[in-house]
């Protein structure tokens, strides 16, 4: 099975918009409330919000180095997105297809990102997942990330305390 990965253009924003937001909602359907999940999708995964990505992703700016996406005969199988601040690289978006996982896809993204992200002069890279999504943080430490410490996350509104795990390792 052969896998590209390529950076995410304004040609992608609409498949791109649509299968984050499928694989957004199926992997935190469970653990989510509806409204923080809308709001979430409203924030990031709209396809306007995407176009200002993939703006964002081009300039000199590192901050936000741009969408990623894995793609097997066209179509999108997983995605990832992250950036960096002096040092310190972060993972912002890691989603694969769930009808192509275990194949290797989440794997390949995080090595392609990591390496771009070290070009750029990173030494340490960060990701951060639910507290509650099992799988996310069994992947995080299959990757060699280290826990850090569990936060609030920062889409939570009054009366909402879902919480977020923070992983760290050196690159």
């Amino acid at each position: 099975m052969q896998i590209t990965i390529k950076k995410a253009t304004f040609e992608d924003v609409e498949e791109l918009s649509k299968f984050l937001q499928r694989t957004y909602l199926a992997v935190y359907q469970d653990f989510l409330s509806k409204e923080y999940m809308s709001r979430a999708i409203e924030v990031n995964y709209t396809a306007n919000q995407l176009k200002k990505a993939i703006i964002r992703g081009n300039d000199s700016d590192n901050f936000w180095i741009g969408y990623y996406l894995a793609v097997i005969k066209n179509k999108i199988v997983g995605v990832i997105g992250g950036g960096m601040t002096d040092e310190l690289s972060g993972i912002y978006v890691l989603y694969v297809d769930e009808n192509y996982n275990r194949l290797g896809i989440a794997t390949q993204l995080v090595d392609f990102l990591t390496q771009k992200q070290k070009t750029l002069g990173a030494k340490k890279q960060y990701v951060k997942t639910l507290q509650d999504n099992l799988k996310g943080n069994q992947f995080c430490k299959k990757t060699g990330f280290k826990f850090r410490d569990t936060r609030l996350s920062a889409f939570n509104k009054e009366n909402e305390n879902f919480m977020i795990n923070y992983y760290e390792r050196e690159i």
